[in-house]
């Protein structure tokens, strides 16, 4: 199945969108490639001020902007896993907090972000990764 993105105009496989249940089609009308550049260039224009992350970071992790950058502070600016600074296609280093109980653990790079994510934060799952990384030592 093929759609038009409305944003560069070209027909492309259906599975570059991504879902949208209020859409006719259940597809967004932009694709994956397009979003990923607006996304981009907003957070990197003056539209993305400091007042919108500090009302982002107050909405989904109820603490402010002066928070994070004492949290980025007290880490030196890297990430709280692996001690390496965000890489520059990314934005800011992620907060990363309990899913359970919403408590912000700190601040991570977004491999290391993913990695838990994926593990979904089971410590049981990364010490077996941990034994497993070294029993394959050579």
């Amino acid at each position: 199945m093929k759609k038009k993105c409305s944003k560069c105009l070209k027909i492309k496989s259906i599975k570059l969108f991504n879902c949208r249940k209020d859409s006719k089609d259940g597809y967004n009308g932009k694709c994956k490639a397009c979003i990923k550049k607006y996304c981009y260039k907003y957070k990197h224009s003056d539209k993305y001020t400091d007042q919108t992350l500090d009302l982002s970071l107050r909405k989904k992790y109820g603490i402010n902007l002066d928070m994070y950058n004492e949290m980025l502070e007290k880490q030196n600016g890297v990430c709280a896993i692996c001690g390496h600074p965000q890489p520059p296609q990314f934005f800011r280093l992620a907060v990363d907090h309990c899913h359970k109980t919403g408590k912000v653990r700190g601040l991570l790079c977004q491999s290391c972000n993913g990695m838990l994510g994926l593990a979904k934060d089971n410590i049981e799952v990364l010490a077996e990764a941990i034994e497993y990384l070294g029993r394959m030592v050579v």
